[in-house]
């Protein structure tokens, strides 16, 4: 039973149905928040749109190290159900791959809940959940351009070279929308560096 229950996951994580789906119902379930925390919130007029920008703005930059923490201790886990399917991904990039889209959701109530514990309010805890969601969906499209898309904006150019490492070196460069992580957890590639402890290592072995 637990059998065919993980391959039909793997089978749906395959299709394109899920993989574009997840983008629609992902993006509709921020503006309901976002729309809900609105309504529901106490603060008026710029009161509202103040404390409204700085909750969004702040489930967004949370959602960066979110990202970093799935990436690199989920995605990369060994013992993590999650990593064939990345692995996956890693041997074909231009595979289209994604996490059956109702885990979505379930990811998605716990950052309210942990929203919720941290701000005792129902509406703002709506509104933060909101700015992660978003911040997950752009995560998603532009992994996807990475591997689907050429653009010569060069920031875009950068931020594509910098997830290229990440294909030929695992444990480097986690950070698929920004490097910030990376940098404060000493994951980001530097190439002597690199190469003087993967040689230290191999010496050791």
């Amino acid at each position: 039973m637990v059998l065919r229950i993980k391959t039909w996951l793997e089978e749906l994580s395959k299709k394109k149905l899920n993989y574009y789906f997840s983008f629609i119902f992902d993006t509709c379930t921020a503006l309901v928040l976002l729309g809900g925390g609105l309504w529901l919130s106490s603060a008026e007029g710029w009161t509202l749109l103040l404390q409204a920008t700085a909750l969004f703005a702040g489930g967004f930059v949370f959602f960066g190290f979110v990202e970093y923490l799935f990436h690199r201790w989920i995605f990369h886990s060994r013992l993590s159900p999650a990593k064939s399917g990345h692995a996956a991904h890693h041997q074909d990039p231009l595979a289209i791959l994604a996490l059956p889209w109702f885990f979505d959701p379930i990811v998605f109530a716990i950052g309210w809940g942990l929203f919720y514990l941290l701000l005792h309010d129902t509406a703002q805890a709506s509104i933060a959940a909101s700015g992660q969601i978003i911040r997950y969906v752009a995560y998603g499209l532009l992994h996807h351009s990475f591997h689907h898309a050429d653009f010569r904006w060069q920031p875009w150019r950068r931020l594509r070279a910098y997830h290229n490492i990440h294909h030929e070196l695992e444990d480097r460069n986690f950070g698929v929308s920004s490097p910030a992580w990376d940098y404060l957890l000493g994951t980001h590639y530097r190439a002597r560096r690199y190469i003087k402890a993967t040689s230290a290592v191999r010496q050791a072995t």
